[in-house]
């Protein structure tokens, strides 16, 4: 049975005049057969539950279009409105629009019923110019409008009118004008903030929900006045999200102990370690399940086992509550269950390989080329299994560098001594290789150094494998002699210098390393770097994370005032100082060999170069 256009005027006024009186705060004057031109009627806002003349807030106009849908599941939907009608609801300080799906259906007896959906829009002035913005030709007589499902509760419905009311009201004078953006008001010096708000009816039990529910726009504040002033940022879809920290776990086994819960007007969807989203819809009882593995090779070995576990369980919890995986496929989720399990297992080793070489970095699927799978491949069963590599990077000799993507390995390479083209890998930093210095000197020709000697600015900004916490202990185990702290003298250099180009954790562990060297030198090699030297490398490290204190500028003047230091010192002194005029007049007296030094020197950072 269909419905005639009569009767779905009358039961589109009369389904939205019933939602509208259930609330306390708003009542419906629309009479069904008596409309005018361009409105259906309106909505009177009280200020509270007292219906009276005198609690009236205000009231607005509405239209309001029926529609034949049987499927009524959407929770958007777009209608067609007249233009020159929308234009008029612009002039006229905006408008509600409701738009009514109607189907008959069969009761539980059998019996002829309506099912109705309302979905609206609170056409705001702001919002009615974003609308007729999207209008192509002069011609153009009707356009699409976005409509979304009416809530159900009253007090919903109470709000969103509360609030399309006040604005409304804001708005009124700006319609059909050009809204400025917050550069405009910035460039004309006007603009003293922005504002915007959410009102509610009553206690707001949810300010959250109710900020979501509710259209919020933005207001500029404007310098000297109390006017607020719309602002060109037009309402979009908002959504909240926030960590929520618990423990999730499968059979007693923790995998994550937080996740993120991200709140829209129509959803909530708790998203997992990255790796599985619930998605609850507002206006349905049914929830959607979706999961994917992340890029990371690390981070997939811990969604992999996860989800492998939540698929052969049936479930997961959270705080020791249950949730259902929502498949009642058994087939598909043993399936699941298999293929997560063998992923799991691949990545379990290339997770061993990495901790075992003390790497705390992550391989990335994106990041990687045929050949960086290779070299995966060789060097987890190399390290694993200590299976010998065949066709070694030619980067990689004896002590050398082990490339798979974006990380980098130090490794030590010992020959297969049954297969001359094979080669064993062991982890650099692990390894008890002795290094043996080859200099023209033949003081030192066969000098026994430090391992880590051979590591300078690019490896130690490079190398994933890179233990710092062995660095200067392998030093301090050699006796000190001028060539041992001449080396360490430049190790410290280089932490410096790869300190300035480091982020994260690494440029932490970088200055952590650089300042244990720096006063390390100080208390144990005084009469071969010289006092001074060492002192403003202490300085300078210092000076990178902080001012200085009184004390420590004073040590700098006493440094330059009673001792007699060669000039590329004093210039470093004043670089320290903050003194340029003083550090560029003692460079000018360099000679072309030490000037062209001293600028690969890292105190040469606080050079203050003069704008062109």
């Amino acid at each position: 049975m269909r419905l005639s256009t009569k009767q779905i005027e009358e039961h589109a006024v009369s389904a939205v005049k019933e939602r509208i009186n259930l609330s306390p705060y708003l009542e419906a004057y629309i009479n069904e057969n008596d409309k005018g031109p361009l409105w259906d009627g309106h909505i009177c806002v009280y200020k509270n539950s007292e219906r009276t003349n005198a609690n009236i807030d205000g009231r607005f106009p509405v239209q309001i279009k029926g529609k034949d849908a049987p499927d009524q599941s959407k929770n958007e939907i777009t209608y067609q409105f007249n233009c020159d009608n929308l234009r008029h609801y612009l002039r006229d300080g905006g408008a509600m629009l409701f738009v009514v799906y109607l189907s008959v259906v069969l009761d539980v007896d059998g019996c002829d019923d309506i099912k109705k959906t309302i979905y609206y829009n609170t056409l705001t002035p702001v919002k009615l110019m974003q609308i007729l913005q999207g209008i192509k030709r002069a011609d153009q007589e009707t356009i699409a409008v976005r409509l979304t499902r009416l809530p159900r509760a009253s007090q919903d419905l109470s709000n969103i009118c509360l609030n399309f009311l006040i604005d409304c009201h804001k708005q009124s004078s700006f319609a059909c004008t050009s809204l400025p953006t917050i550069e405009q008001l910035l460039e004309k010096g006007a603009f003293d903030g922005i504002v915007t708000s959410v009102s509610s009816y009553g206690k707001m039990p949810d300010p959250i929900g109710s900020f979501l529910q509710s259209e919020t726009y933005v207001y500029a504040k404007i310098k000297g006045t109390d006017a607020l002033m719309p602002l060109n940022i037009f309402p979009e879809a908002k959504s909240i999200s926030e960590t929520i920290h618990a423990n999730i776990s499968v059979n007693n086994k923790l995998y994550y102990s937080s996740y993120c819960l991200i709140r829209s007007a129509t959803t909530s969807t708790a998203r997992i370690g990255d790796c599985l989203s619930i998605t609850m819809f507002q206006f349905q009882k049914n929830c959607k399940v979706s999961f994917e593995l992340p890029d990371g090779l690390r981070e997939r070995y811990k969604a992999a086992s996860f989800l492998q576990a939540f698929f052969q369980n049936g479930g997961f919890e959270i705080n020791s509550k249950f949730f259902d995986n929502h498949l009642n496929d058994e087939a598909k989720a043993k399936r699941n269950s298999d293929a997560l399990e063998r992923i799991a297992m691949s990545c379990r080793r290339v997770v061993d390989m990495l901790d075992k070489l003390n790497c705390s970095d992550d391989i990335f699927i994106s990041q990687m080329k045929p050949v960086d799978w290779r070299n995966l491949d060789s060097l987890v069963k190399a390290i694993l299994d200590n299976v010998p590599i065949k066709n070694l990077p030619s980067n990689c000799a004896y002590v050398g560098k082990y490339d798979v993507g974006k990380l980098h390995f130090a490794v030590c390479a010992e020959q297969d001594k049954a297969d001359k083209s094979a080669y064993y890998i062991s982890d650099f930093f692990s390894s008890d290789v002795r290094l043996v210095a080859s200099f023209k000197n033949p003081e030192l020709d066969g000098v026994e150094v430090p391992k880590y000697f051979i590591l300078h600015k690019d490896e130690l900004l490079n190398i994933s494998n890179i233990c710092f916490d062995r660095l200067l202990p392998a030093y301090q185990q050699f006796e000190m002699t001028p060539f041992l702290a001449d080396c360490a003298n430049t190790m410290l250099l280089d932490l410096i210098s790869a300190y300035d180009e480091a982020t994260g954790k690494r440029q932490q562990a970088l200055y952590n390393t650089a300042i244990a060297f720096a006063e390390w030198l100080l208390d144990t090699s005084d009469d071969m770097l010289g006092h001074n030297v060492k002192l403003l490398n202490k300085l300078q490290l210092i000076k990178r994370k902080r001012a200085f204190t009184y004390e420590e500028r004073q040590l700098l003047l006493n440094m330059e005032e009673n001792s007699p230091e060669s000039d590329d010192i004093r210039v470093g002194i004043y670089l320290l100082l903050d003194d340029q005029e003083r550090a560029e007049l003692y460079y000018q007296k360099l000679d072309e060999k030490t000037k062209t030094a001293f600028m690969q020197y890292p105190i040469y950072k606080f050079w203050k170069h003069s704008e062109a």
